[in-house]
């Protein structure tokens, strides 16, 4: 009798019916506690490239505002859920002095534009192919929000957009 529970679980996970844990990105797991930024992280200065396939860096784009980075990845749906959002965020930031900044990881220039067109996304995109900022950052899941100030420093690090991310954000903007 002790076998129905993990037949169940099995064919309710078939079925896609079980709850499935956040994708991570497909790079070797590194336990959080040895690479996840800390409060007031100096940013790593990475040259990623845009979606035109024109070198570009968070730091550059940024230059010296305020700056809610959200690693995305286009088959993970929970980013593709925060785009509106995002948007509507980066609108009203820019008012404000910051900005949203989306970065593609795993992803070609040009597959990364193409979802940035078709799913309307208006902020700024780069490109990280080879996962040189998410490494130098100790970034492994998808999505993930990072607030940058205006002094290049990670003033927070987290999972999907929520409320502490925009605590974080608004906080970093001085309001």
């Amino acid at each position: 009798m002790r076998t129905w529970p993990s037949l169940l679980v099995v064919f309710a996970s078939i079925l896609g019916c079980a709850p499935t844990p956040a994708p991570t990105l497909p790079r070797p797991a590194v336990p959080a506690a040895e690479t996840a930024p800390t409060a007031s992280t100096a940013l790593p200065a990475v040259e990623l490239v845009n979606v035109e396939n024109h070198a570009a860096g968070v730091d550059s784009m940024r230059a010296g505002k305020v700056a809610l980075v959200s690693f995305w990845a286009p088959w993970c749906d929970s980013c593709v859920a925060e785009i509106e959002a995002l948007n509507r965020l980066d609108d009203r930031a820019r008012q404000s002095g910051g900005l949203v900044i989306g970065v593609a990881v795993g992803e070609t220039p040009k597959s990364a534009a193409a979802f940035a067109q078709s799913h309307k996304l208006r902020y700024s995109q780069l490109v990280d192919e080879e996962y040189k900022l998410t490494d130098a950052l100790g970034q492994r899941r998808i999505p993930t929000i990072v607030v940058v100030d205006r002094t290049g420093h990670v003033v927070y690090s987290g999972g999907a957009l929520d409320e502490r991310a925009l605590a974080a954000f608004r906080a970093a903007l001085g309001g």
